[in-house]
């Protein structure tokens, strides 16, 4: 989780739910909103696996009532994305993974 919070310092976001170096985090999952529509973004990055929304919500073209309940209003729902990584994944990878969608980010910004 530490190598995810140090790459998005380098941009906007807000991470939502619980504390993400706490006990009540899901390893390997993290839910952030950016500053950038969370659609064109996943289009951006075809060769990263991304989600938009809550789990709870996906392919409903709803926003999500979970985000709502976070105190997101519906613009800073479509600027959700779900991450997750397996928790043994090699930090290079993931390091990775998450500079190209910080580049992605800064360019549509």
């Amino acid at each position: 989780m530490a190598v995810a919070l140090q790459a998005l310092a380098a941009i906007p976001h807000r991470i939502n739910g619980p504390d993400p170096l706490g006990p009540d985090r899901w390893p390997g999952n993290l839910s952030v909103t950016l500053p950038v529509d969370a659609g064109r973004l996943i289009a951006a990055l075809p060769g990263l696996a991304l989600a938009s929304g809550a789990a709870c919500s996906s392919g409903s073209g709803r926003p999500s009532h979970v985000l709502a309940a976070l105190g997101l209003d519906a613009a800073a729902a479509r600027r959700t994305l779900r991450l997750g990584w397996q928790p043994g994944m090699a930090p290079d990878m993931l390091e990775t993974a998450l500079g190209t969608l910080v580049a992605a980010v800064r360019r549509l910004q």
